[in-house]
């Protein structure tokens, strides 16, 4: 997975516009995440075709970053997200961006599937992966 920010104005119909210039394109989103500054709105992308979006943002004309996305797979119950925030700022690591991503299960088994763009994708895998309760359930893009 990869997330795309871009910015767009921060104005009636500037976000809608992005979007539907998305969707001409044929482009699935599986996160969007928008923050508004004064004049403009940071747009976080999270699409399900990495190569269509690039080449459609590219075309377009519209400046995007791109990063990897660590998913990790969260119990859905109290506390169990600040577990995962706490493991990730103990190995060092600055979130930049967090959003869910869907759920999976149901009932005592439901998780919820949370994307983090981090300063430091790397570490962050590996202080989660070290540990017994998060290790069978983060992956950076497409891994498992």
């Amino acid at each position: 997975m990869k997330e795309f920010r871009v910015t767009v104005p921060h104005r009636p119909g500037g976000l809608a516009e992005l979007l539907e210039y998305l969707a001409e394109r044929r482009i699935n989103l599986k996160a969007v995440v928008s923050i508004t500054e004064p004049g403009k709105a940071l747009v976080a992308l999270v699409p399900y075709d990495v190569a269509l979006t690039r080449r459609s943002l590219k075309e377009k004309g519209i400046p995007f970053e791109e990063a990897d996305v660590l998913f990790v797979d969260i119990p859905d119950k109290p506390g169990q997200l600040a577990k995962v925030a706490r493991t990730i700022a103990n190995a060092g690591v600055n979130i930049e961006s967090i959003y869910p991503l869907g759920t999976v299960g149901s009932g005592e088994c439901a998780r919820v599937q949370f994307g983090f763009r981090l300063n430091d994708l790397k570490r962050a895998k590996e202080a989660l992966a070290a540990t017994e309760e998060w290790a069978p359930y983060v992956g950076i893009g497409g891994e498992g």
